[in-house]
């Protein structure tokens, strides 16, 4: 399920940014890290509660309260943002200096978060399904 919100998410990201006129590759670049690091993530989401799954809640706000998963994955996602925040200041500007061609900035300007959001995918998804692949199909939902 939280796949599916992170695709959601990469598709408004598509229409804002193209609503704001950014280049269709740079676009479609940042929304496939976008996508490839949220299903990592989401991996170590899934992770985390099956090391220490808790079925009983006493509400629902307890389950937000007292949930340190979602402040791990965000946690998870900001060297991401970093990153992308280092190149925008750094070497953005030095690209633009030298001139190079406006495909190559973009394809230079996104792979931060690509090869990090792969990253994320390759590590958690190998993890999940080989440490915990028999405690996946354990629980009764």
């Amino acid at each position: 399920l939280s796949d599916i919100y992170t695709i959601i998410c990469a598709v408004l990201y598509i229409i804002v940014s193209l609503a704001f006129g950014n280049d269709i590759l740079y676009t479609i670049l940042v929304t496939l890290s976008i996508v490839i690091a949220g299903i990592g993530v989401n991996a170590f989401s899934v992770m985390q509660d099956i090391k220490k799954p808790k079925f009983n809640w006493q509400n629902a706000r307890e389950l937000f309260k007292n949930n340190m998963t979602s402040l791990w994955a965000m946690l998870l996602c900001l060297p991401i943002f970093v990153l992308n925040l280092l190149f925008m200041i750094v070497v953005l500007p030095k690209l633009i200096e030298v001139n190079l061609n406006d495909m190559l900035i973009q394809l230079v300007m996104a792979s931060p978060a690509l090869v990090l959001g792969i990253a994320y995918l390759v590590i958690f998804r190998f993890i999940l399904v080989n440490k915990f692949a028999d405690r996946i199909n354990d629980f009764d939902y």
